[in-house]
C-alpha cells in the first residue's frame, strides 16, 4: 500500500477505496480518478494548490487521523513542501492500486513518468534559484539573508557610531 511521511516521521498509508473515492468527492469535489484524465485538471490542481491536496488527504486519512488521535490542524502543520510532493505521489499510487490489474502496469508507467518528470523540473528549479542568488550553499545564503534582515532592522548606526557590520 502507498505511504509517505510527515516531518514528525509518522506514516501515513494512503488506501483508495471506493468508499475513500466516494467521502473525496462528497467532501471536496475532487474526482480522484479523474487525475488520471489529462483533461480533468485533477492532478493539476493537487500538484499546485497545497490547501486542495490537504483537503483531500484528511479525507482519505481521517480513519487513520482519529485512530492515531491526530486533528487535521496537526497533521497540517506537519505536511511541509516535500512531504506534501510526497503525499501527491503516494495518493496517485493509491489510486492505480484501486484499479483494475489490467490497467495498472500502464498506469503505473505513466505515473513513473509524471514523478521522474516533476522532479526534474524541480531540481531544474532549484539550480536555477541557486545561480540567479550566486550560490548552491543553502546554508550560507539563508545566514547572508538572515544578516541582511538583521542590518536593516537595526536600523542606520547613530550618528558618529561605525555601522553594524
Amino acid at each position: 500500500m502507498a505511504s509517505f511521511k510527515d516531518s514528525k516521521g509518522r506514516t501515513w498509508s494512503v488506501p483508495v477505496t471506493t468508499g475513500t473515492l466516494a467521502r473525496v468527492k462528497r467532501e471536496t469535489g475532487v474526482d480522484l480518478l479523474a487525475a488520471f484524465d489529462p483533461n480533468s485538471g485533477a492532478l493539476a490542481l493537487l500538484s499546485r494548490d497545497i490547501v486542495a491536496l490537504f483537503d483531500v488527504l484528511v479525507c482519505v486519512l481521517r480513519p487513520q487521523l482519529d485512530a492515531a488521535g491526530v486533528t487535521a490542524e496537526d497533521f497540517g502543520d506537519a505536511l511541509l513542501e516535500d512531504h506534501a510532493q510526497q503525499a501527491v505521489y503516494a495518493l496517485m499510487e493509491g489510486c492505480v492500486d484501486y484499479m483494475p490489474a489490467a490497467k495498472q502496469d500502464s498506469l503505473k508507467a505513466l505515473l513513473g513518468t509524471a514523478i521522474k518528470a516533476a522532479e526534474a523540473v524541480r531540481s531544474k528549479t532549484t539550480r536555477q534559484l541557486q545561480q540567479v542568488m550566486g550560490t548552491t550553499d543553502l546554508v550560507a545564503l539563508q545566514t547572508e539573508i538572515e544578516q541582511g534582515i538583521e542590518k536593516s532592522l537595526a536600523g542606520p548606526a547613530p550618528a558618529g557610531e561605525p555601522a553594524a557590520a
